[in-house]
């Protein structure tokens, strides 16, 4: 049993590493006001890749029958030039079910298939590799990954440093760590804003007060339909209907409340009367919702 490796044409490649990395700026509102980060993205021209070939690996054996010498070939898989670049050189990679599978037709170990196809796999891809490095595009691969990596120490040493989040850096500075606006870095560098104030609150590892730490009251987090299934919530407790998170998933989408043995059919019918008109405002919100995001969709 031996191993044999052919090389092949191939009529496609895989797309070339990019040339660069580009800063381009997202932009967006919030709280009516105008934001943007620098975000980055690899450049749109990529390296062309002449080489058009790939490497068969297959398994012979010799066996005789009825006195014969018969030979059995078992293609283990085929692996692309530049797929041992973008990839790896991992056969196992490359077959369904992994190396294991193509080891157990042939009665193998997958340790003793894998020895017995580097024996000759491992040259070819030692001369693959250094090939690609004599090339413009592997230049051009550990440039940008020079990049990142410096760009990520940065994003690390400031995140610690200030306590913020990535995000936060981003509207400041450029993958390139040139910085882009001063101003956003002036506030997050200023820790607090000075003032007298009875509570401070732990923001980002310093202290603040609610104006700096941007910190709001629950009651304007919520929605109107927030509002709403509290509103619709507090009259099913008031009428002791504790167990409806038992059988719905929202309050909204109870139909029917029982009576409390205790409680006045009036107040009851007054009670219901209230959960019902929430219940019909609850409706007709989703209704509206539903149909500005289908008009949205349609444009």
């Amino acid at each position: 049993m031996f191993c044999v490796i052919q090389e092949v044409a191939t009529k496609t490649v895989p797309a070339g590493e990019p040339k660069g990395i580009e800063v381009y700026e997202s932009r967006w509102t919030a709280d009516g006001k105008e934001c943007c980060s620098y975000e980055y993205r690899n450049s749109a021209e990529r390296f062309e890749r002449p080489i058009r070939k790939s490497y068969r690996i297959s398994i012979h054996e010799s066996y005789r029958e009825n006195g014969k010498v018969k030979k059995k070939q078992t293609v283990i898989c085929t692996i692309g030039y530049y797929e041992v670049v973008d990839w790896g050189d991992w056969p196992g990679d490359f077959v369904v079910g992994g190396l294991a599978s193509k080891a157990d037709a042939l009665g193998l170990e997958e340790s003793e298939l894998a020895d017995l196809i580097y024996t000759k796999w491992q040259a070819i891809v030692d001369r693959i590799w250094e090939e690609y490095k004599q090339t413009e595009e592997y230049a051009a691969r550990q440039e940008n990954c020079r990049i990142i990596r410096e760009h990520n120490e940065r994003v690390n040493e400031f995140t610690e440093k200030y306590g913020v989040t990535r995000s936060e850096y981003n509207r400041c500075y450029d993958v390139f760590g040139k910085l882009r606006n001063p101003e956003y870095l002036k506030k997050i560098k200023a820790p607090y804003c000075g003032r007298r104030v009875r509570y401070l609150y732990d923001y980002y590892k310093h202290y603040a007060c609610r104006k700096c730490a941007k910190l709001n009251y629950s009651c304007q987090q919520k929605s109107g339909m927030d509002e709403i299934r509290l509103k619709m919530e507090r009259i099913a407790e008031r009428l002791d209907y504790q167990w409806w998170r038992n059988d719905f998933d929202c309050i909204a989408d109870v139909y029917y409340i029982p009576k409390p043995h205790y409680m006045r059919w009036a107040k009851y019918e007054k009670l219901m009367q209230e959960f019902r008109a929430l219940k019909k405002e609850y409706e007709r919100n989703i209704e509206n919702a539903l149909m500005k995001a289908y008009k949205a969709l349609c444009r």
